[in-house]
């Protein structure tokens, strides 16, 4: 068994406990790009095929997703609605905070949570 494959069982084996994914927003569904108007508001651009996976994961495997970000926008929360996506921190700047939230609930493990993001802020996390 070559490095690649013994890595790719380790991943498998830790990927099979997982039971809920936390997402930042800002260049993890969007490509990092805000886009505001004259008057100041924010607008995202989402792509279709993030949304598909969201869906599928709940759907089809029971993995349920909540957003954590550091932003909000009408256009976040828009999307959120459309994905059926209920539970989500916004104007969250500790995000290790609201992953503590969710394991102190005790339905959740840490070893359970797959944590996405894209910056200095997630780190932590």
């Amino acid at each position: 068994m070559n490095s690649f494959e013994s890595f790719s069982k380790e991943l498998i084996s830790i990927a099979k406990d997982i039971k809920l994914i936390a997402l930042d927003v800002d260049g993890v569904l969007t490509d990092g790009s805000l886009y505001m108007d004259d008057n100041g508001n924010v607008e995202l651009s989402f792509n279709v095929k993030d949304g598909y996976g969201i869906v599928s994961l709940r759907e089809k495997h029971g993995i349920e997703t909540i957003i954590i970000s550091g932003r909000s926008s009408n256009a976040l929360l828009h999307r959120l609605a459309e994905l059926n996506i209920s539970r989500f921190w916004v104007n969250q700047s500790n995000k290790l905070e609201a992953i503590n939230i969710i394991i102190q609930e005790g339905v959740i493990k840490p070893n359970q949570i797959l944590y996405v993001g894209d910056d200095i802020p997630d780190l932590e996390v």
